[in-house]
C-alpha cells in the first residue's frame, strides 16, 4: 500500500510539473495586422531638432493625407496607417521647402 501511495504522490508531482511547463510554454498569439507606422525626427542642417514642424504623409495609392506636428525633441509619428507606399513632407515657417 505504501508503494502505491508513493507512486500516486510522485505521479501528482510529475503531473503538476508537466502542467506548469505546458502553461508557461503557451505564449499569447498575436494576430496579423494590416497596419503600419512611420516615425521620424526633424532636424535643421546643423543637426538641431526642429520642434513644431508640420509633418504630412500621403498614401501613394489612395491619396489620403495624414498630418501631425513634431514634438519638442523633433520627433513625429504616424501610427496605425493602412499598409502601402507613402511620401512624407515636412514644413516649418522660416525653413525652405524641398
Amino acid at each position: 500500500m505504501n508503494v502505491l501511495l508513493r507512486f500516486l504522490s510522485h505521479a501528482r508531482i510529475v503531473f503538476a510539473a508537466l502542467l506548469l511547463v505546458v502553461s508557461l510554454a503557451a505564449s499569447p498569439v498575436t494576430a496579423q495586422t494590416f497596419r503600419g507606422s512611420i516615425h521620424g525626427t526633424t532636424a535643421d542642417p546643423s543637426g538641431a531638432y526642429v520642434a513644431g514642424a508640420s509633418a504630412f504623409t500621403t498614401n501613394s495609392a489612395t491619396g489620403l493625407e495624414y498630418a501631425t506636428v513634431s514634438s519638442s525633441s523633433g520627433e513625429f509619428a504616424f501610427d496605425d496607417l493602412p499598409i502601402g507606399a507613402y511620401t512624407v513632407k515636412i514644413h516649418k515657417d522660416g525653413f525652405a521647402d524641398p
